[in-house]
């Protein structure tokens, strides 16, 4: 569900699932845990990443499922052992879904 951005409030304890939203019958403590996470959230590191790149996921994929390498130094990086069938099989199917969610508008 789509608890815009007042968020939600679950008890996970016995709603694990987290189907029964409180928030409108717990208000003040939503907000509260709302505030204590915003001030916990303080000082992290979030940097810019630049715009979102499908190209970037193919990549990852042909990189054994990591994005890099980020430097241009040829010798910073162990070659990556050979893919096995079973693991060429996976990547060619994730570059297949790649390829189609270009296709969607």
């Amino acid at each position: 569900q789509d608890c815009g951005a007042a968020g939600c409030l679950f008890d996970v304890a016995s709603d694990p699932s987290e189907h029964a939203d409180l928030s409108d019958a717990l208000p003040a403590l939503r907000a509260e845990l709302a505030s204590l996470l915003t001030d916990r959230n303080r000082g992290n590191f979030a940097p810019r990443r630049g715009i979102s790149s499908l190209r970037a996921c193919a990549e990852g994929v042909r990189n054994g499922g990591y994005y890099g390498p980020f430097v241009d130094v040829a010798s910073a990086y162990s070659p990556s052992p050979p893919a096995t069938a079973a693991q060429r099989e996976r990547d060619a199917a994730s570059l297949i879904r790649v390829d189609m969610s270009r296709t969607r508008p």
